[in-house]
Order: structure tokens, then C-alpha cells, then sequence
């Protein structure tokens, strides 16, 4: 009950900001996130040398008192959702590189895409590597570099199979016992949906039923997918679907304004990151990550309407 209201909460604080947020902010956020990346990076190798411990959130539950085998995680609840905000700010330096003027500054830009990426194989996460090609791919072909994302595609992707056959990509030794973890997580999640297709149960199901299924314990079913179909059946889910159908044709509009092509491939980015890090995760489903998540992209109906005011004057 406790947690359905504080989502009750987050909704209605962003159904308000998304009507009045100024435009104006969105590139403060990207340079906010910027600025936060460099004191972030310099902790994460803190961290990663042992000079400073791995925070401790045992305070909130004893369940969740554990190292995370030289994964670092910053400040953030865990090294996932650590990745995951990293993704995040490696698609904003790549809009501060297309988008500032000087050499210096694309240099900075670079450098701090370089350093998020270094921070993104200290967390450990198999699943980044291949989000932030996604990402990447994306962002250039909505800038219409056609020619060179099909190249990058190809480089990219023979690139990652090397690394894993090589034996460097993160924690690929580990990776058959990585899926059947998932596949049995997966397995216990859908059973849960058949049982309760219609409205689901409520956030936080899988933790609740996984006993029932003689499934492992764990917060959530790993896939946004099969956790909101469990969490909320294919009833919320028609909502959920209604709202992004609206979200999308604000973000459609985008396209006619050549001046905000550039923030429509951070937005597109932002959403590939989240579609593609959510079929084995669910690390946008934490304050950190879905705050700074949605208040970039609910920027989105805001800046249309200033460029059609601007038209229109």
C-alpha cells in the first residue's frame, strides 16, 4: 500500500512537471548530469582501488547487506542501476559532443564519455556493452549518419563478439550461469502472469509469489516486461501502452523542427537505453535512475510547443 502511494506521488509530481517545466531545461539537466559524471568518475576509482568501501544500505534492510565482488556501484543501490545512469550520461555526452562549438569542449565531452565507459566495465554489467552500442547506433541514425551506423554496426558488433570470445567482456565467464539464473527468474515471473493476467498484483509482486512457484528470491522479474505485466496485468498495461502512444506522437513532432534534432536523438537514445537494458533488468525501477530518466524526456511536449509558439508569432 505504502509503496502504490509513493508511486501515486511520483506520477502526479511528473504530470505537473511535464506541463510546466520550462524548455530551457533541458540542456541545465544534461549539464547538470555532466558536471555529476566527473565527481562520480573520480569516486568510482576511489572505489575501484579500495580506497573508499562500497556504500553500505544495510540501514534499509539486512537482506541487502553485501559486497558485489569488486563491481563498483558509487553511490547508487547496486552496480546495475549504477550501469544503467552511466548509460544514461554516455548518450548525454554524446549530445554535448554534436552539439558544442569549440574543440576544447568537444575534447572534454569525449574525454567524459571515455571515462563513463571505463566506469561502465568496473560495474561489471554484461548488459551495457551492448546497450551503449544500441544507443549509439541510434543517436547517429536519427541525426541521419545513415552510411555510418550501418559501418559502426558492423564494427561494433564484430567488436563485442571478439571481446567475449576473448575472454574480456565483463563477467562472460560467468554468463551460462547468469542465464539460467534469468531463465528461472523469467519462468517463475510468467506463471505469476497467467495466474493473474487481467489486473496483476500490485508493484513488488514477483518478491511476494516467487515462493509460490518454488522460484529464487528476488525484488523483481529482471525484464520490465514481465514485470509489469505481473505487476499490473494486461489492464495497467493498456494504460501504460495509451500514455506512450501520446508520449510518442509529441516526440514525432520533434522531428519538424530541424533545431531540436539533435535533443530528438538524446531522446531516442534515452529510450533505446531503456528498452534494451530492460529485457534483463529492471534498474530504471529506482529513484535515481527514473527521476533523471523522466525528467528529460517529459521535456519533450514542452519543446514542441515552444517551437510552434515561436511559428506562430
Amino acid at each position: 500500500m505504502a509503496v502504490s502511494l509513493l508511486y501515486f506521488v511520483f506520477i502526479l509530481y511528473f504530470a505537473y512537471y511535464e506541463k510546466n517545466a520550462p524548455p530551457d531545461l533541458f540542456d541545465k539537466l544534461v549539464n547538470i548530469c555532466m558536471i555529476a559524471s566527473v565527481f562520480i568518475f573520480i569516486y568510482v576509482i576511489f572505489e575501484h582501488l579500495e580506497i573508499v568501501a562500497e556504500w553500505d544500505y544495510s540501514f534499509i534492510t539486512s537482506s541487502i547487506d553485501k559486497n558485489h565482488n569488486n563491481r563498483v556501484e558509487a553511490t547508487f543501490f547496486n552496480p546495475n542501476y549504477f550501469a544503467l545512469m552511466l548509460e544514461f550520461f554516455i548518450a548525454m555526452g554524446l549530445y554535448k559532443l554534436f552539439t558544442s562549438k569549440t574543440s576544447w569542449k568537444k575534447i572534454i565531452y569525449a574525454g567524459l564519455i571515455a571515462g563513463n565507459i571505463l566506469a561502465v566495465l568496473y560495474t561489471g554489467n554484461r548488459t551495457s556493452p551492448i546497450v551503449i552500442v544500441a544507443a549509439v547506433l541510434v543517436f547517429l541514425y536519427i541525426l541521419s549518419y545513415k552510411k555510418i551506423t550501418l559501418l559502426l554496426t558492423s564494427i561494433l558488433g564484430i567488436s563485442l563478439i571478439w571481446f567475449a570470445i576473448s575472454g574480456y567482456y565483463p563477467r562472460i565467464d560467468s554468463l551460462s550461469w547468469a542465464l539460467d539464473d534469468r531463465l528461472d527468474i523469467w519462468k517463475t515471473g510468467l506463471k505469476g502472469i497467467q495466474d493473474n493476467w487481467i489486473f496483476g498484483q500490485g508493484p513488488y509482486t514477483y518478491m511476494q509469489i516467487y515462493d509460490l512457484y518454488n522460484g529464487k528470491f528476488t525484488y523483481h522479474a529482471h525484464s520490465i516486461y514481465i514485470d509489469t505485466l505481473l505487476n499490473y496485468g494486461i489492464f495497467g498495461n493498456l494504460i501504460l501502452l495509451n500514455a506512450a502512444y501520446r508520449y510518442l506522437k509529441w516526440l514525432i513532432q520533434m522531428h519538424k523542427y530541424p533545431q531540436l534534432k539533435t535533443k530528438a536523438a538524446l531522446v531516442w537514445s534515452l529510450l533505446t537505453i531503456f528498452i534494451v537494458h530492460g529485457l534483463t533488468d529492471l534498474a530504471i525501477y529506482w529513484f535515481q535512475t527514473a527521476f533523471v530518466f523522466l525528467a528529460l524526456i517529459l521535456l519533450v511536449p514542452g519543446l514542441v510547443k515552444a517551437e510552434e509558439d515561436k511559428k506562430s508569432e
